[in-house]
């Protein structure tokens, strides 16, 4: 029986710094070199509910910590899982999380959007930031503004709560998909239509060229090609609003702006009110539900609820060939099983810190529920 972690979004599309942050931050720094990736290497997205495993080493003994910005705009502490946790490894040494040994799995949950795993790694010990409950880039718990930019924010982090001349630097993003779809049963296309995937969360209202279509997440297996204005609604207030562009052969997929997100999300620190996309915080547009639950949601007239399959989203152009190729040495040397998509050497870390036993750990709500995994 294996506990759930919940990534909030938490993941994988492979996204790099800003020109500016990539000559402050590098992944090597005085010969020590490191890796960080999930069991999804070759780019691909996650859904929401899928188990995720997280992989990362070092070419020399180091010190590391590892932070997560979900989808939800929570910063969240993943390695070590305390502040006064053992995070030190040895060099060439392959390490897992969860470690094979631990009763717990993580698991995305959403909303949909890019979610980024930062790895901060030094020879020198260091003090590990305290951010087991998560913490919102709008919290005026940061020193900085989150500005929209979700790479210079984790720079700004980076530079301020670490070492940043003596760190070596990885980060690894991924795409969180929609788990269920509405698809609209009804269309009047004839002749050569395309397709259309919106992937706001639940609760969102989809007009294209004015006319309502659903509530998302929404699937549009057949529309007319060439231009249409969508626009998208939580409650009154507009969290998208532009153009697309439809053809025959492929997809297009409406995917949440960061800012929507983060701000639909920071409910949590005002509890009786909506944060407006322009006008910022309303009374008038909370809504009194949970936040967010990636459950199969309920049946509307006109629509069926289906299983996101499609699996089409485009990799990372950042998911280099160079990373591709150091992941295959990785996979050489610790007996990589390609049906499994499991190391067979991976090394056990030991902690300082108690086991956590007895409750389901969430990145977005540290102190959890209880539960269990069969």
């Amino acid at each position: 029986m294996k506990r759930t972690i919940i990534f909030t979004v938490l993941l994988a599309l492979v996204a790099s710094l800003p020109l500016a942050a990539q000559s402050t931050l590098s992944r090597i720094y005085d010969e020590l070199e490191i890796d960080l990736w999930t069991d999804q290497d070759d780019g691909a997205n996650y859904t929401e509910g899928d188990e995720i495993t997280i992989y990362f080493s070092a070419s020399r003994d180091c010190y590391v910590t590892i932070f997560d910005l979900d989808t939800r705009g929570n910063i969240n502490l993943i390695f070590p899982d305390s502040p006064d946790g053992n995070h030190f490894i040895k060099g060439g040494e392959l390490y897992e999380l969860p470690s094979p040994d631990e009763d717990y799995v993580f698991t995305v949950s959403g909303p949909p959007g890019d979610e980024y795993l930062q790895m901060i790694a030094s020879t020198k010990p260091y003090d590990v930031p305290d951010w087991r409950a998560p913490i919102s880039v709008h919290d005026d718990y940061w020193p900085f503004d989150y500005d929209d930019d979700a790479d210079e924010f984790i720079f700004n982090i980076a530079s301020h709560y670490f070492p940043v001349q003596d760190i070596a630097y990885d980060q690894v993003s991924f795409y969180v998909a929609p788990k269920y779809y509405y698809k609209r049963t009804y269309s009047d296309c004839t002749g050569d239509c395309g397709t259309v995937y919106i992937d706001y969360p639940q609760g969102c209202e989809v007009y294209v060229d004015g006319i309502y279509w659903g509530a998302a997440p929404l699937w549009i297996p057949s529309i007319y090609l060439g231009r249409h204005r969508v626009s998208v609604y939580w409650g009154t207030a507009i969290v998208y609003h532009d153009w697309i562009y439809i053809d025959y052969f492929d997809p297009y997929f409406v995917r949440p702006y960061p800012r929507y997100i983060y701000d639909y999300t920071y409910r949590h620190w005002y509890p009786y009110r909506y944060y407006d996309y322009f006008y910022g915080p309303s009374k008038y547009k909370y809504k009194k539900r949970s936040y967010y639950a990636f459950g199969r949601p309920d049946a509307r007239p006109g629509y069926d609820v289906v299983v996101n399959k499609h699996g089409h989203y485009k990799k990372s152009h950042s998911y280099s060939a160079e990373k591709s190729k150091r992941l295959g040495k990785y996979k050489a040397k610790h007996g990589y099983d390609k049906s499994t998509k499991t190391y067979t050497s991976v090394t056990k870390r030991k902690t300082t810190t108690t086991t956590r036993k007895g409750s389901t750990r969430t990145v977005d709500d540290i102190k959890g529920t209880s539960g269990r995994k069969g």
